[in-house]
């Protein structure tokens, strides 16, 4: 049950010209800067992002803004854009921000509201990581980021990238989630563009994997659906349905064979799947690769680890004439196995390659700052390379990212 929703300042207001000056702590110039601000304006959107507060009340929600600005820029904000809501947290009320709940329980308490029933709107990994560990529903605002990039290690429970997409989790929060999610829960799924995560280049998964040190693993269907079809027939059969809904949904193009990667051991867990999803397609089913060597120590190595270790690691059955492929996988972690897997297939012959999974990896909840304790670190490309930077604002500290 759904009984408010709760927009980060961040996800309203362009706020991103104010970066240095956040890192500082420099309110002053802030202050001096507020006209400089501008609500996001998605330019294939005909609702205005300000107007969703308002979508909420029509709708029998309660409203509230977290921020954490200082209160008077936070204040001035909320009025200069008329943005009136049922309850306002700033840094003023002396609660810890994202990606701490701290905020998020605040305005949930303001509200009158559990944390279950909280939609909690927000732009970026630590208002998601806040929301998980509030125990509320997190909503990534697509309009104010390049969410693909952004939210590649840590997705929100529902992605939307319109304002009208907003409006629709509002009414549908279970519905709309990603698509094996619903899936799993025997529910119907509403498609939107957040159904499914564009990993990569024709790289795409119906849902999310968590690791065995993330909080959400016990509460979380498809991850254990996906741990228990690896050695079950019948978790199989289930996964296999699954997959095969994410293919019928996704934006393919036409399909002459279905493949998969292949496991470890006799038992072929992709059977069931590569079946189902090739009767939904039109296409056909056929076990093409198989697995050279094996590594009892493949999930321990890192990512760089991987990609050498799949060199020549698969090959296909037989020559192949051009086909288009779907290659369908249950995580995509590294990316390195699948492909590894596609390489061979074009090498084989193969024209267009798509990989399908039933989930992507999920990393785990972000570790702390040990320099702030606040901010959580997060990988960023920048102008020399990978690094480790902290995401709170007040905090410059960055940490060399060795892979």
């Amino acid at each position: 049950m759904t009984g408010a929703i709760v927009f980060e300042l961040d996800a309203l207001l362009d706020l991103s010209g104010f970066a240095a000056e956040r890192r500082r702590a420099n309110w002053d110039r802030i202050r001096g800067k507020l006209e400089e601000v501008r609500p996001y304006e998605p330019a294939e959107s005909s609702l205005s992002v300000l107007e969703l507060p308002e979508w909420g009340r029509a709708l029998g929600l309660a409203t509230g803004i977290v921020s954490d600005l200082p209160g008077p820029i936070a204040q001035a904000l909320l009025r200069r854009f008329e943005i009136d809501v049922d309850g306002v947290v700033d840094a003023a009320a002396g609660a810890a921000m994202a990606p701490r709940p701290d905020g998020l329980l605040a305005v949930g308490e303001l509200l009158g509201t559990t944390p279950a029933e909280v939609l909690a709107v927000g732009c970026a990994a630590p208002h998601f990581a806040a929301a998980v560990h509030a125990g509320a529903v997190s909503i990534g605002a697509g309009w104010a980021v390049d969410a693909d990039d952004a939210w590649r290690d840590s997705r929100p429970d529902i992605a939307v990238r319109t304002p009208e997409a907003a409006v629709e989790a509002m009414e549908n929060a279970t519905a709309m989630r990603l698509l094996a999610e619903v899936l799993v829960e025997g529910a119907e799924p509403k498609l939107h563009t957040g159904s499914l995560i564009a990993v990569g280049p024709k790289e795409l998964a119906c849902g999310r994997h968590f690791s065995a040190t993330d909080r959400r693993l016990s509460s979380h269907r498809l991850t254990q659906l996906i741990l228990s079809a690896k050695d079950g027939a019948d978790s199989a059969r289930q996964l296999g349905e699954v997959i095969a809904g994410g293919a019928e949904a996704a934006p393919l193009p036409s399909i002459d064979l279905v493949a998969s990667v292949p496991g470890r051991g006799e038992f072929d867990r992709f059977a069931a799947a590569r079946r189902d999803t090739a009767t939904r397609l039109g296409a056909t089913a056929e076990g093409l690769l198989t697995m050279v060597e094996d590594r009892d120590d493949y999930t321990s190595l890192s990512h760089d680890q991987r990609r050498y270790a799949n060199h020549g690691r698969f090959r296909a059955g037989r020559e192949l004439d051009g086909e288009t492929v779907l290659l369908i996988d249950d995580v995509i972690t590294s990316g390195s196995q699948s492909r590894a897997c596609r390489r061979e297939l074009e090498g084989a012959g193969a024209g267009e390659v798509w990989v399908l999974a039933a989930a992507a990896s999920q990393a785990p909840m972000q570790r702390a700052c040990p320099r702030c304790d606040e901010g959580v670190m997060r990988r960023w490309y920048g102008r020399y390379g990978p690094l480790y930077v902290c995401t709170q604002p007040t905090c410059d500290h960055t940490e060399r990212w060795d892979g």
